[in-house]
């Protein structure tokens, strides 16, 4: 079995360069803007000649090795680049994106173990942004890649670390180990089908195609038209009813935590919301700190009018993880409750959290309006238009007068 690990090598954006005109050595600050020109231009080997110049002048600009690092992923010279990421890892340790790309060229250049120790330093990093984007998908069982997007990565994003490891292990042919990594993703985040399809496939290399045929009707579950589930069930003999009515069978037979929360979820779209909630009660018996599982819950009992029991549910999800939809929900649950001091200070929240979210500028838009802060509220509701929000027109034209 292949299993491969694709990234975009071009993950630093000229946007959020440091300003090289703050670099106080003059020539180098000269061969630093030569080679953002060029690297602008895709002309890579010439960008690379005056990054070589940039370092000679001076040796512990990490700018430029964070550029050359790049420019050598797109010419396709990995040690190059991996050389590159040491060097700033040892002039700035905590510089989290160096530490991911050598992790993922340590991947392309088949040095799995290492790859491995850089991906679980990398789930102990503190929260914070980086701008790395890698292609987000799944395998296939005749180990083909299924790119199904782009995913920009956070530090903070330890499912999506724990998912890279898994398809080290995989190269490695530790399954046990790949499918308790996988299983770790999908505890974190449930909603991702990749890691879904990926366990599905470790299950299949310790010969359990049950499970594997029950993952990927997961992942189709979430995604009807996921390419790499797809494919595994196709490549498997299975049809879509024969798929269905695994995952059918699974969802209730089975009593793990990821199905029992698959369990709620089918439960919910039936409509059917005491029972997903019993579902959600006992996934959480196995698994008390799952974000899903408290989200899940809370959804649910907002959706049963248990609203002081939703705001609690929204509060212990929160103590575990920080999410802008749960300080949105809770937000909603205050409007509802005509309680819009409490609802304004959650949209404020979910905006600090997430600040291009139309939906909480429109609902914050809303609420400024009640406490009759009026002028606040059209600037609220004109950015949820500007951002796609076209029901904010009509208060925008009856209390802001502005069509």
């Amino acid at each position: 079995m292949c299993l491969g690990l694709l990234l975009e090598p071009a993950w630093g954006q000229s946007a959020d360069r440091t300003d090289y005109r703050s670099v106080p050595n003059r020539e180098a600050r000269q061969w630093l803007e030569k080679a953002y020109l060029a690297y602008d231009r895709e002309a890579y080997p010439e960008a690379l000649r005056a990054l070589d110049q940039a370092v000679m002048v001076q040796h512990d600009l990490v700018d430029a090795y964070v550029l050359r690092a790049q420019t050598r992923e797109h010419l396709n010279d990995l040690g190059g680049a991996i050389t590159d990421y040491s060097i700033i890892l040892h002039l700035s340790p905590a510089y989290s994106e160096a530490l991911l790309g050598r992790a993922l060229a340590l991947y392309h250049q088949a040095r799995y173990e290492e790859a491995i120790a850089d991906l679980t330093t990398l789930l102990h990093v503190p929260p914070g942004e980086t701008n790395a984007v890698l292609f987000s998908g799944s395998y296939a069982a005749d180990g083909s890649f299924e790119a199904t997007g782009l995913t920009t990565v956070q530090s903070g994003m330890q499912a999506d670390y724990l998912n890279y490891i898994g398809l080290a292990r995989m190269k490695l042919e530790q399954y046990d180990s790949a499918r308790a990594r996988f299983s770790e993703a999908i505890a974190l985040q449930s909603s991702r089908p990749d890691y879904w399809v990926n366990r599905g496939l470790a299950h299949l290399a310790l010969t359990d195609t049950a499970r594997g045929v029950s993952d990927f009707a997961a992942a189709v579950a979430l995604d009807a038209d996921h390419a790499g589930a797809l494919r595994n069930l196709s490549l498997l003999r299975y049809t879509s009813a024969g798929a269905a009515k695994a995952y059918a069978r699974a969802l209730e037979e089975g009593q793990s935590e990821e199905t029992l929360l698959q369990r709620g979820m089918q439960h919910q779209a039936d409509g059917d919301f005491q029972a997903a909630l019993a579902a959600y009660d006992q996934a959480l018996r196995l698994n008390p700190r799952s974000v899903d599982l408290h989200m899940q819950r809370a959804f649910t009992l907002e959706k049963l009018e248990r609203s002081d029991e939703a705001l609690r549910a929204y509060e212990r999800a929160l103590a575990l993880q920080a999410k802008p939809e749960a300080y949105l929900n809770r937000g909603n649950i205050y409007f509802r409750q005509k309680d819009y001091t409490a609802a304004l200070r959650e949209y404020d929240r979910a905006l600090n959290m997430d600040p291009l979210n139309p939906k909480a500028f429109y609902n914050r838009g809303l609420t400024r309006h009640y406490l009759r802060r009026n002028q606040e509220a059209c600037e609220d509701l004109l950015r949820a238009k500007q951002l796609g929000m076209e029901v904010a027109a009509k208060p925008l034209e009856v209390w802001c007068n502005r069509p």
